[in-house]
Protein backbone atom coordinates (compact mmCIF):
# COMPACT_ATOMS: atom_id res chain seq x y z
CA UNK A 1 0.00 0.00 0.00
CA UNK A 2 2.85 2.60 0.82
CA UNK A 3 4.47 2.03 -3.06
CA UNK A 4 1.00 3.17 -4.33
CA UNK A 5 0.37 5.72 -2.37
CA UNK A 6 3.94 6.85 -2.82
CA UNK A 7 3.61 6.61 -6.69
CA UNK A 8 0.47 8.23 -6.23
CA UNK A 9 2.39 11.34 -4.86
CA UNK A 10 4.96 11.12 -7.15
CA UNK A 11 2.15 11.41 -10.06
CA UNK A 12 0.41 14.44 -8.29
CA UNK A 13 3.69 16.42 -8.21
CA UNK A 14 4.84 15.81 -11.90
CA UNK A 15 1.27 17.24 -12.84
CA UNK A 16 1.66 20.21 -11.08
CA UNK A 17 5.16 21.00 -12.01
CA UNK A 18 3.69 20.63 -15.52
CA UNK A 19 1.34 22.95 -15.04
CA UNK A 20 3.47 25.15 -13.80
CA UNK A 21 4.75 28.20 -16.12
CA UNK A 22 8.50 27.96 -16.62
CA UNK A 23 10.74 30.19 -15.73
CA UNK A 24 12.32 30.13 -19.16
CA UNK A 25 8.30 31.15 -20.36
CA UNK A 26 8.44 33.59 -18.44
CA UNK A 27 11.71 35.15 -19.32
CA UNK A 28 11.29 34.71 -22.95
CA UNK A 29 10.97 38.42 -23.71
CA UNK A 30 11.79 38.47 -27.22
CA UNK A 31 10.15 40.35 -29.87
CA UNK A 32 8.77 43.55 -30.10
CA UNK A 33 6.90 45.25 -27.14
CA UNK A 34 4.90 48.42 -27.62
CA UNK A 35 4.01 50.77 -24.66
CA UNK A 36 1.64 53.49 -24.30
CA UNK A 37 2.36 54.51 -20.38
CA UNK A 38 5.50 56.03 -18.66
CA UNK A 39 4.36 56.77 -15.15
CA UNK A 40 7.73 58.33 -13.01
CA UNK A 41 7.34 58.19 -9.03
CA UNK A 42 10.21 59.96 -7.22
CA UNK A 43 12.13 57.95 -4.55
CA UNK A 44 11.20 59.16 -0.95
CA UNK A 45 13.58 61.58 0.39
CA UNK A 46 14.15 63.14 3.54
CA UNK A 47 12.88 66.18 1.84
CA UNK A 48 9.17 66.13 0.40
CA UNK A 49 9.19 67.24 -3.18
CA UNK A 50 7.28 70.93 -3.93
CA UNK A 51 3.66 70.54 -5.88
CA UNK A 52 4.94 71.75 -9.15
CA UNK A 53 8.04 69.32 -9.21
CA UNK A 54 6.10 66.44 -8.44
CA UNK A 55 2.57 66.84 -10.89
CA UNK A 56 5.56 67.95 -13.52
CA UNK A 57 6.89 64.02 -13.26
CA UNK A 58 4.12 62.07 -12.81
CA UNK A 59 1.37 60.73 -15.16
CA UNK A 60 3.84 61.16 -18.44
CA UNK A 61 2.36 59.33 -21.16
CA UNK A 62 4.64 58.35 -23.68
CA UNK A 63 5.20 55.88 -26.96
CA UNK A 64 7.71 53.89 -26.22
CA UNK A 65 9.27 50.55 -27.86
CA UNK A 66 11.35 47.40 -26.17
CA UNK A 67 12.53 45.25 -29.09
CA UNK A 68 14.27 42.52 -27.48
CA UNK A 69 16.33 39.85 -29.79
CA UNK A 70 17.88 36.33 -29.70
CA UNK A 71 21.53 37.76 -29.77
CA UNK A 72 20.29 39.90 -26.63
CA UNK A 73 20.49 42.90 -28.38
CA UNK A 74 17.90 45.19 -27.23
CA UNK A 75 16.84 48.28 -28.72
CA UNK A 76 14.51 51.34 -26.40
CA UNK A 77 12.83 54.18 -28.23
CA UNK A 78 10.67 56.58 -26.46
CA UNK A 79 8.95 58.13 -29.69
CA UNK A 80 9.08 61.83 -29.02
CA UNK A 81 12.86 61.24 -29.80
CA UNK A 82 13.53 62.01 -25.87
CA UNK A 83 15.49 58.59 -25.92
CA UNK A 84 16.91 55.75 -28.00
CA UNK A 85 18.92 53.25 -26.42
CA UNK A 86 20.46 50.19 -28.26
CA UNK A 87 21.78 47.85 -25.08
CA UNK A 88 23.36 44.20 -24.33
CA UNK A 89 20.28 43.00 -22.40
CA UNK A 90 20.29 40.20 -19.66
CA UNK A 91 18.08 38.42 -17.71
CA UNK A 92 18.39 36.75 -14.26
CA UNK A 93 15.18 35.54 -12.05
CA UNK A 94 13.12 38.83 -12.40
CA UNK A 95 15.69 41.55 -13.27
CA UNK A 96 15.86 42.82 -16.11
CA UNK A 97 18.95 45.01 -16.83
CA UNK A 98 19.62 46.85 -20.25
CA UNK A 99 23.90 47.74 -20.35
CA UNK A 100 24.97 50.23 -23.44
CA UNK A 101 27.46 48.12 -25.65
CA UNK A 102 30.19 50.97 -25.38
CA UNK A 103 29.56 52.83 -22.18
CA UNK A 104 29.05 51.90 -18.05
CA UNK A 105 25.72 53.16 -18.34
CA UNK A 106 22.94 50.50 -17.71
CA UNK A 107 19.36 50.83 -16.39
CA UNK A 108 18.03 48.00 -13.84
CA UNK A 109 14.19 46.65 -14.31
CA UNK A 110 12.45 44.63 -12.05
CA UNK A 111 10.04 42.62 -14.15
CA UNK A 112 6.77 42.56 -12.53
CA UNK A 113 4.56 40.59 -15.02
CA UNK A 114 5.06 38.97 -18.04
CA UNK A 115 2.73 37.06 -19.73
CA UNK A 116 2.42 36.17 -23.83
CA UNK A 117 0.66 39.64 -24.28
CA UNK A 118 1.89 42.14 -21.41
CA UNK A 119 4.95 43.68 -20.10
CA UNK A 120 5.19 45.48 -17.27
CA UNK A 121 8.72 46.77 -15.94
CA UNK A 122 9.76 48.52 -12.89
CA UNK A 123 12.73 51.04 -13.63
CA UNK A 124 14.59 51.41 -9.95
CA UNK A 125 17.97 52.76 -11.36
CA UNK A 126 19.74 54.05 -14.33
CA UNK A 127 23.38 53.76 -13.32
CA UNK A 128 26.29 56.00 -15.09
CA UNK A 129 30.03 55.08 -15.45
CA UNK A 130 30.42 55.62 -11.73
CA UNK A 131 27.35 53.79 -10.53
CA UNK A 132 25.58 56.06 -9.00
CA UNK A 133 21.84 55.92 -9.41
CA UNK A 134 20.53 59.07 -11.73
CA UNK A 135 16.70 58.21 -12.02
CA UNK A 136 13.66 57.39 -9.58
CA UNK A 137 11.22 54.85 -10.05
CA UNK A 138 8.99 54.55 -13.03
CA UNK A 139 6.64 51.92 -14.31
CA UNK A 140 6.40 51.08 -17.98
CA UNK A 141 3.48 48.77 -19.06
CA UNK A 142 3.89 47.15 -22.40
CA UNK A 143 1.56 45.11 -24.87
CA UNK A 144 3.65 42.52 -27.39
CA UNK A 145 3.21 43.67 -31.24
Amino acid sequence: MGNVYSLFVVFGLAILTSCAPSPEKLLNIEGTWNGSEYRYEPEPSSTAPSVNSLASNVDRHRKSTLVFRADSSCTYIIEDGAYFLEAIYTLEKSQLELRLAESNVSMEFELKEVNDSSLHLIQHHVYDKGRTSISGVTHLYFTKE
